[in-house]
């Protein structure tokens, strides 16, 4: 090639097709390939010495290169030229596939026509095939059935010729043939031996099932016999004589047989023996043979009778009771692989001797013990029940196991749930010997307290009118706690063997509950806070200091109904509750026993508030006028007395209570009763201190009188008693301050709270309440504040309607706390700890 040749005049570069179909194909790659070769002679031409770039001048360094595209374009046009030659080459080979593509469519078509043409023809003809064999098929079942009827009807006559033929040989009074016929079948293998295991009379199986002649005698002779007994034709009556005496001997004979079979433990003889019986009329008769020879029916099965004794436990049944079960236990299981390899049916064998060992030899023995248990008492008798009753239901569920694993259906337990239920129908009803047998323990424990309730009912009916003052602690002595665990252990006892026996046990277990709750709450708790309400209705307070030590009986009660409680939601709501009007009737009833309890608890608590305020009203009544009207000179007798005679004995009393309260309640009760206490007080000692005049060294004594009854009323530990006492600490003060510092002192603290003419019954009693201008200073008080207050009332006021004023502030202090005084401590004062466990 000419160097100097034009650009792309030669050595062009070639496009291939398959540049196109490389996967790998980059148009970027493929058009730097396609420029090359034109830049390439652009760079050489532009160094050539004769270009004008390359020669020499001043102007060289700064002239460019002029661009030449001529290679650009020749090289695009023959790149372009190239392409369009492609995309005709490839368009015609795309045509030529469609063509090819569309005869190839066309003739696959035509060959999808043919095919299903052709099967089409095939399913035609298999329709006409299958309707040809199900005509063939058709024919050939009813023929099979004609030649079945020929064959029973041949078969039939072919039995009836025989039986004519038998019959008159009977009606001759011959039996040669029968007998012959079994004689024959009696030549099989000699029996087993008698220590032949069950597995070895088994191999033997085939050789007694040959004996069919014995089978045939016997479906011959039980066909006769039916014949004989259902035509009556004059003639045949040696005929059914004969058949009568043969069957006899052949049923007698076949037993007898079986019985030696089974002295020697020959299986395969019990077996042939028992198949033909059962073909005769069922095997009932070798069944009987075999199980009054069986051993479970022998007098020592349960061995020697030891005679009734008390059960330790709900599950320690009779030991010879035990002793029966575990032995008909035993017998399923070792005789199962006996039976069902002797008997036909093997389960009806089973089942029968399960039900006559129940009806003979346990039901003997149950009615032999029950009958001794009932003859020592009812206890002995019910747990003797519910302990062999609980024996036979646990041999029951190991039954099941035999059924899973040996049967593969539930028969045997059944069977034995059966027997077990109908040897207990007459001994499950059981109810109204747990009543009498809880009523009887009942009885027996609170015999004490019943006898001396009693007793005081009919002393109080006698002709004074009321029963003597009796002793607290005998009170309290007669409800014990031991005595009510004892009855309700009882009561437990009672209730679990109900659960056991019953088979809907809500009715009858509310039905003891009933006879438990009405002697427990009516005859022993109710009678003994009656009693208590006797003692309580005797205590007066304004003549003697109350007994708060009959208390105790109270809290017994409460501790009682509490247990009672726990008890019902334990042991009686998850039985009664799958019957909802059981349980609904039992808890109203049950609500109702607590309610009337509740009544006199709160009934004897109302009673000891009002005979204990009587009694601080009677300690108060006794403060001498003088007490706080102490000359000025009195004051080193002043400095050493630390109160008032009367506080110090008010103080004690409150002691006193609060400590027999502590010790005899609990609980809300406590702090309900302390409140009325603490409430009565306040409002007594607020009319208290209305009474007595106070001097100026007086009131030191009336300030620590104050003070000892606050800290007397702090121990109760009451918060609702501190805002009370507060107050009266400061009406304490107002008796202390200078008459120029009243004014403030009743602008502060709880006294702002206060109209002033509610205070004025205490100022009043101030010995300078006129001299130093007290009552003025009052009265402009009481009328600006009536004035801000929009009455219209005049300033003044005398003293009577001031003290009136005072009288309704102290009554109105004395119930704001408890709503209504006794009867808020009646109804609510209890009720936190009596009926906080009701259902």
């Amino acid at each position: 090639m000419n160097s100097s040749a034009p650009p792309g005049s030669a050595g062009q570069p070639q496009l291939q097709l398959a540049t196109f179909a490389d996967p790998n194909f980059n148009l970027k790659a493929l058009v730097d390939s396609v420029t090359f070769r034109p830049l390439s002679l652009v760079a050489l031409h532009a160094n050539k010495p004769d270009s004008p770039v390359a020669g020499g001048g001043a102007n060289a360094a700064t002239a460019q290169p002029a661009f030449d595209a001529r290679p650009f374009i020749k090289v695009m046009e023959t790149a372009s030229d190239d392409l369009v030659k492609f995309r005709k080459r490839i368009q015609r080979e795309i045509d030529d596939l469609e063509d090819v593509m569309l005869a190839s469519e066309t003739t696959y078509k035509q060959k999808l026509a043919d095919m299903s043409s052709a099967f089409r023809k095939v399913y035609q003809s298999f329709d006409t095939l299958e309707g040809r064999v199900s005509e063939v098929g058709t024919t050939a079942v009813r023929i099979g059935e004609q030649l079945e009827t020929i064959d029973k009807q041949r078969a039939k006559a072919a039995d009836t010729c025989e039986l004519l033929q038998y019959f008159l040989d009977l009606n001759r009074g011959v039996t040669d043939r029968l007998e012959s016929l079994r004689q024959s079948a009696d030549q099989k293998p000699a029996p087993t031996s008698s220590t032949a295991t069950i597995n070895a009379a088994n191999t033997t199986a085939s050789a007694s099932s040959a004996s069919t002649g014995a089978i045939r005698v016997a479906v011959l002779a039980r066909r006769l016999q039916q014949i004989v007994r259902d035509t009556d034709m004059p003639g045949t009556d040696t005929a059914r004589a004969t058949i009568d005496q043969y069957c006899e001997h052949l049923e007698t004979e076949m037993v007898r047989q079986f019985q030696v079979a089974a002295e020697k433990h020959d299986l395969a003889g019990m077996r042939h023996c028992a198949q033909v019986v059962t073909e005769f009329n069922g095997g009932e008769s070798v069944v009987k043979a075999w199980i009054n020879q069986h051993p479970v029916f022998t007098p020592q099965a349960a061995g020697p009778r030891a005679g009734v004794r008390m059960p330790s436990k709900p599950d320690g049944a009779d030991p010879g009771m035990t002793r029966l079960l575990e032995q008909i236990r035993a017998t399923i299981y070792q005789d199962w692989e006996l039976v069902s390899s002797v008997f036909p049916a093997p389960i009806s064998v089973l089942t029968t001797l399960i039900q006559r060992f129940f009806q003979q030899v346990v039901q003997q023995y149950l009615d032999q013990l029950f009958k001794e248990a009932s003859d020592v008492s009812d206890v002995f008798y019910l747990r003797a029940v519910a302990a062999n009753f609980n024996a036979t239901k646990t041999l029951v569920k190991d039954l099941k196991h035999f059924d899973d694993t040996v049967l593969k259906k539930p028969v045997v337990a059944n069977v034995v749930d059966q027997c077990v239920e109908e040897l207990f129908t007459l001994h499950k009803a059981t109810t109204d010997r747990e009543r009498k047998h809880l009523q009887s323990v009942m009885d027996a424990t609170f015999q004490a307290a019943i006898t001396y309730y009693a007793g005081r009912k009919q002393v109080k009916k006698g002709m004074f009118g009321r029963i003597q003052k009796t002793s607290t602690g005998v009170l309290e002595h007669l409800l014990s706690m031991d005595h009510l665990m004892t009855v309700l252990a009882a009561h437990t006892a009672s209730v679990e063997r109900c659960l056991l026996l019953h088979a809907q046990p809500p009715p009858a277990v509310a039905e003891i509950y009933t006879a438990l709750a009405a002697t427990v709450y009516s005859s022993y708790l109710e009678a003994a806070l009656d009693a208590v309400w006797d003692e309580v209705q005797l205590m007066d307070g304004a003549k003697a200091e109350p007994d708060l030590k009959v208390l105790a009986t109270v809290q017994s009660a409460n501790t009682l109904v509490q247990l009672m409680q726990v008890h019902f939601e334990q042991l009686m709501v998850p039985v009664l509750v799958a019957v909802p009007s059981v349980h609904r009737q039992v808890v109203e009833e049950k609500n109702r026993r607590i309610d009337r309890l509740e009544a006199r608890m709160g009934n004897i608590l109302a009673h000891l508030v009002t005979a204990a305020t009587a009694h601080s009203q009677l300690l108060l009544s006794k403060q001498k006028r003088a007490d706080f009207r102490i000359r000025d000179d009195s004051m080193d007798l002043v400095a050493h007395q630390i109160a008032s005679p009367t506080c110090v004995a008010m103080c004690e009393f409150l002691g006193r209570l609060l400590g027999h309260v502590q010790s005899f309640l609990d609980g809300a009760n406590v702090k309900a009763f302390l409140l009325e206490i603490g409430v009565q007080v306040h409002a007594q000692l607020l009319e208290h201190f209305k009474k007595f005049p106070v001097s100026t060294t007086g009131a030191l004594t009336l300030s620590r009188d104050i003070a000892k009854y606050q800290e007397a009323i702090t121990a109760f530990k009451v918060d609702q008693l501190g805002p009370r006492f507060d107050l009266l600490r400061e009406i304490g003060n107002l008796f202390l301050v200078r008459p120029e510092n009243l004014s403030s002192i009743l602008d502060e603290g709880l006294l702002a709270s206060l109209d002033s003419s509610l205070l004025g019954a205490y100022l009043i009693n101030r010995a300078d309440y006129r001299s130093a201008k007290i009552d003025a200073m009052l009265r402009q008080r009481i009328a600006t504040e009536q004035h801000a207050a929009g009455r219209g009332r005049r300033g003044g006021e005398d003293e009577d309607d001031v003290g009136s004023s005072m009288t309704s502030f102290a009554a109105s202090s004395a119930y704001d706390a408890v709503g209504s005084g006794h009867e808020g401590l009646s109804r609510g004062g209890i009720q936190g700890s009596v009926l906080s466990l009701r259902g």
